[in-house]
């Protein structure tokens, strides 16, 4: 072969490589990750708010987001985007009426985890099937449910480590975890697959064992033999309940455990099988009631204390109205109880009161002896519709004392323990309100001063701005028109390399 020959061989060879780099370079990166020169915008990622209040928006074409109507103070805002890591940005303060721009986040890129989710026995593809990746650590860091087709893939959120794969909370199977899946930041990690085993369903209906009424909006719970919460349902208006998840094979127990003016019920050693189907009824037994009216020392009616009953076997709590009454129906079987009642540091008790399930006693009294305090009533109020605030805050501080309070449903609170004879600022917040104070509110030991109202105002909201950016691009898919164009490209160019370098037969020179 002449060096004309070889040199257009060594050409051929080169171009071809040339080309099959170029091919791949324009589909892949290094490291699994490519950079830019300059921040790239993010858009459509979901931007929200932590703090005063909640707030969200998405990042439009540029990567710009806005978030409106936000409360007063401090907030940490966060970026959560498709193919990216969270971003979050801390101590943003937020002004009434003013916007506060230049929120910026940089994002980085996620890795993936991708797989397809099945029955068991069958082998059919799940839908809906609820996915969720914890860390090393077993903290949330991202999740996502399957297609109709069972496959499923999560590409948020997951940094180069170690997690554990679950699918949970499923209706008709048991939860399911491949743990020790390895994520890269920038790549997918595939075929995490999850075969799925059938749980067992159990069903009943729950009634009044005196009247056989069905009791709508009781809890019942499924639990292990020594008490680990499994599932749980609330019956309908039929009275009717369903546990249908994280039911393997094994012996539970089936529990309404706090159900509305009856006492508990239980019933142990429940077998069953995953996959069969069971049937238990539970009817419940009406609770006795205790109730009655605490009082100060004075007379004076005691709102929010706090009053007991209980006999060893049987338990029952209740708190007190604005007037002063209570009434316990849950959890009070037949039997002798001790009463004790408690309003902030003080407290009195009763023993020996007799209560029979079924029937109420009644007019189990109590007086409280209080640190001797001035009281400060109010009521609690939006400015615009009058409505009562309910959960309101509120607290009275003076150089003689000071004293807190909750508002009730209906917005009134009584604050009257803490407070000596003195001048008073009172103060009160809510979410979603602007903190209000009056000041030299006046205090008269062992006396009343009503009247203490606040009209809250809803705050004049704020604004937060900025755009959410990144350096990294995740790697793209191949797809199969590009993987087909690189194959061809090399065979191509293979066979031409080949033809090139085949020796061609001299021709005979005449002799």
């Amino acid at each position: 072969m002449g060096k004309l020959q070889l040199n257009r061989n060594k050409l051929a060879a080169n171009f071809a490589v040339l080309i099959i780099l170029s091919t791949l370079l324009a589909n892949a990166s290094i490291g699994g990750l490519a950079f830019a020169q300059t921040p790239m915008p993010v858009s459509d990622a979901y931007v929200w708010t932590s703090g005063n209040s909640y707030g969200y928006s998405f990042s439009d074409a540029t990567g710009l987001y806005n978030i409106s109507s936000l409360n007063p103070g401090n907030y940490t805002v966060t970026a959560t985007g498709t193919g990216f890591l969270d971003a979050s940005v801390g101590n943003v303060s937020v002004t009434a009426g003013a916007e506060k721009s230049n929120v910026n986040m940089l994002m980085l890129a996620s890795g993936g985890i991708s797989g397809h989710v099945t029955d068991v026995d069958s082998g059919s593809s799940l839908q809906f099937v609820n996915i969720y990746a914890y860390n090393s650590t077993g903290s949330y860091s991202s999740s996502s449910y399957t297609d109709s087709n069972g496959n499923y893939q999560i590409i948020e959120n997951l940094a180069t480590g170690t997690y554990n794969v679950s699918a949970i909370y499923n209706s008709g199977y048991v939860t399911k975890t491949i743990s020790g899946v390895s994520v890269t930041a920038g790549a997918i990690t595939n075929n995490v697959n999850i075969a799925l085993d059938k749980s067992a369903i159990i069903s009943g209906t729950v009634t009044d064992s005196v009247t056989s009424a069905v009791l709508e909006g009781i809890y019942v719970y499924a639990l292990t033999p020594s008490g680990t919460y499994i599932t749980a349902d609330i019956t309908n208006s039929s009275g009717k309940y369903t546990l249908n998840m994280n039911l393997g094979t094994g012996t539970y127990n089936i529990s309404a455990l706090y159900p509305a003016n009856h006492l508990p019920k239980t019933i142990g050693g429940v077998a069953v099988v995953g996959g069969n189907q069971y049937t238990r009824n539970l009817a419940l037994d009406p609770s006795g009631i205790i109730s009655g009216r605490i009082t100060s020392s004075t007379g004076s009616p005691l709102f929010d204390a706090f009053v007991s009953a209980s006999s060893g076997s049987w338990f029952g709590y209740a708190s007190t109205n604005e007037t002063g009454y209570y009434r316990i129906t849950d959890g009070l079987g037949t039997g002798t109880y001790y009463v004790s009642a408690s309003y902030g540091g003080s407290y009195n008790q009763m023993t020996g009161v007799s209560v029979t399930q079924g029937s109420e006693t009644s007019n189990i009294n109590f007086q409280i002896t209080l640190s001797p305090s001035g009281t400060i009533i109010g009521r609690v109020t939006n400015a615009t519709s009058g409505n009562p605030i309910p959960s309101a805050s509120v607290t009275a501080e003076g150089v003689n004392g000071e004293g807190t309070a909750t508002t009730n449903s209906t917005g009134y609170y009584v604050i009257d323990s803490g407070l000596g004879t003195g001048t008073y600022n009172v103060s009160v917040s809510a979410d979603g309100y602007v903190d209000q104070t009056q000041t030299g509110v006046s205090v008269i030991l062992n006396q009343v001063t009503s009247n203490i109202n606040f009209q809250m105002l809803t705050p004049v909201p704020g604004r937060i701005s900025g755009h959410v950016q990144t350096l990294i691009t995740p790697i793209p898919e191949f797809n199969t028109a590009s993987l087909m164009i690189v194959i061809f490209t090399a065979a191509s160019i293979v066979l031409l390399i080949k033809k090139l370098k085949t020796p061609r037969l001299k021709a005979s020179r005449p002799l």
